[in-house]
């Protein structure tokens, strides 16, 4: 579920977590057994909540988020949160990625692990 809607897929009830960037959320809830059939019917093991968490107080938030490692891996996030009286606005953005090409034993290496992933999340409410 993301923010109360239902993300899966119409053809096979599921989704991949691997598309998802899960830095753009503020909350990442997990409500198992069959109790969490009130969110659909294929909610029969347990559902995932991705939520955007707003708020209707004066604020200006800025969140900023930058890691290099090994292999060319770089994750990057930023997020803006702002609220006034009546409105209340949340962006995010996120890039993840990697070349991944580590040695393995016996002089070999991997080449086709590299991936990136980027996501913008935008909420806004009246």
């Amino acid at each position: 579920m993301w923010n109360g809607i239902n993300i899966n897929s119409q053809f096979n009830g599921q989704i991949d977590f691997n598309t998802i960037n899960a830095a753009g959320f503020d909350e990442i809830a997990v409500r198992g057994g069959g109790g969490s059939v009130a969110y659909g019917t294929g909610a029969i093991g347990g559902t995932v909540h991705l939520n955007t968490n707003l708020s209707f107080r004066d604020r200006l938030e800025n969140d900023l988020f930058l890691e290099y490692g090994s292999f060319n891996t770089l994750d990057a996030r930023y997020r803006l949160k702002a609220g006034w009286e009546k409105w209340s606005i949340s962006v995010a953005g996120a890039h993840n990625s990697s070349d991944n090409d580590y040695e393995w034993p016996n002089a070999r290496k991997n080449l086709n692990g590299q991936f990136y992933s980027n996501s913008i999340n935008f909420g806004i409410a009246y």
